[in-house]
């Protein structure tokens, strides 16, 4: 969906209504209704023609949440990548918040599409957090074909969480990514760095290097992440197409200290039409299992 207004920048309007019947097993099991695959979103982009070969360009991207645990409604609206920023052909500079560079980079090397199912072991997204808010990044122009290099950085975040992937902040981060694109061949590199407090020195480090390749009948899809010294990460997976329908595999273990953990998600897709699909996926990350079936709706 697209609205021009008179001098007005350009705006499109766009989103995602991700919903499955997911059935979450540990110790007990747990049937509820999730965003199992992408999860939701509502965004509103666009940009204004500067002249002398400049854009002015913004995003403002939000996670409408209505899953609730144990069927308690919940209505809740959290940001994800929401900037503003300018281009031309110095480049892009832009700021605000975004997904730190070492989830793009996972992506790259996962069949299964980041799923939120889970299988794929990621670690080099610890300590920098998936969503970096207070943040500048800066992508060169095109030197070389098929090349591609973005840097960036996070200024004074708040709190510092070592643990988790999802939602941690590091106080302070630095990041950059290389990327690679030949016709059927694609691969990248990422390293994000994170101080654990304010003027401190950026001691966590996470890395991921990334890569597919398009055979026609398959994809292959390989992945290695490392943080600190003594966490890493190793994915490998398959796509095969079947017309509409395609099967996705991927195959994951993280070693912590010595303690390997290992996962996996089959997911079967089937689409509808260019917007529209459904999706069965099973997939264990350790000691959870999650069945979800359900449908994503793209506009």
């Amino acid at each position: 969906m697209a609205a021009v207004t008179g001098a007005m920048a350009d705006a499109v309007i766009y989103g995602t209504v991700d919903t499955h019947i997911t059935s979450t097993k540990t110790t007990t099991n747990t049937i509820g209704l999730s965003g199992a695959y992408s999860g939701n979103a509502l965004g509103f982009k666009g940009s204004e023609d500067l002249g002398s070969g400049m854009k002015a360009n913004y995003q403002i991207e939000l996670y409408p949440g209505y899953f609730g645990a144990g069927g308690t409604s919940t209505q809740t609206l959290t940001n994800y990548q929401s900037f503003a920023g300018i281009s031309g052909d110095f480049g892009t500079l832009r700021a605000g918040q975004f997904f730190n560079m070492g989830f793009f980079n996972n992506a790259m090397g996962d069949a299964t599409g980041i799923s939120n199912a889970g299988g794929f072991q990621r670690v080099s997204e610890t300590g920098t957090g998936t969503n970096q808010n207070n943040s500048v990044e800066y992508t060169l122009p095109n030197m070389i074909s098929g090349v591609g290099v973005t840097v960036g950085k996070t200024f004074d975040n708040g709190t510092y969480d070592a643990t988790t992937t999802d939602g941690a902040s590091a106080v302070m981060s630095q990041s950059y990514r290389v990327t690679y694109s030949a016709g059927a061949f694609n691969t990248g590199y990422s390293v994000s760095k994170a101080a654990t407090a304010t003027g401190g020195a950026m001691t966590a480090k996470g890395t991921s290097f990334s890569a597919n390749y398009d055979f026609g009948v398959a994809k292959l899809f390989g992945n290695y992440q490392t943080y600190s010294t003594t966490t890493t990460a190793t994915n490998m997976g398959l796509s095969i197409p079947f017309n509409q329908f395609s099967l996705n595999y991927n195959y994951g273990y993280k070693t912590v200290s010595g303690a390997k953990t290992t996962g996996y998600n089959l997911q079967g897709i089937y689409a509808f039409s260019k917007n529209t699909k459904a999706l069965v996926q099973y997939a264990i990350s350790g000691t959870t299992t999650v069945t979800a079936v359900g449908m994503q709706v793209n506009f």
